[in-house]
């Protein structure tokens, strides 16, 4: 399965987050937020680094996401290391425990971040408003 889109390649993007997404079975919202920024960010969907996993929770997750449970945020990220370590797509400089233990070590943060009003971005600010 293809994971690479260089910045412009929308329709390979989305045809491969549906099947990513059909094939990992999990919440839609998180999963979304997390391809949508890696997408924008460098088009490497399956290269995951312990500081690209700490910035989702620490900045996009909290800047994007409303979730009922916080909590549920990083089971997710486990998760979808593990699936695409699973799935042999995972690339990255870190071996697998070491990506756990940085989603770990960046829980404290993320609920903290979560909480905070100033960490919101101004989409989450409109879904909370409506």
């Amino acid at each position: 399965m293809r994971t690479v889109f260089p910045h412009g390649e929308v329709d390979g993007f989305e045809a491969a987050r549906a099947e990513l997404a059909e094939r990992f079975g999990v919440a839609a919202e998180p999963l979304d937020c997390l391809l949508e920024d890696r997408f924008a960010r460098d088009g490497l969907l399956a290269w995951w680094t312990e500081e690209d996993l700490e910035r989702f929770l620490l900045e996009v997750a909290p800047r994007r996401l409303v979730v009922a449970d916080w909590s549920a945020v990083p089971e997710f990220l486990h998760s979808w290391v593990d699936f695409l370590a699973g799935e042999g797509l995972l690339s990255s400089p870190s071996p697998v425990g070491a990506l756990h233990r940085a989603i770990d070590r960046a829980v404290p943060g993320f609920l903290a971040a979560m909480a905070d009003p100033a960490s919101w971005g101004p989409a989450k600010m409109t879904d909370r408003k409506s």
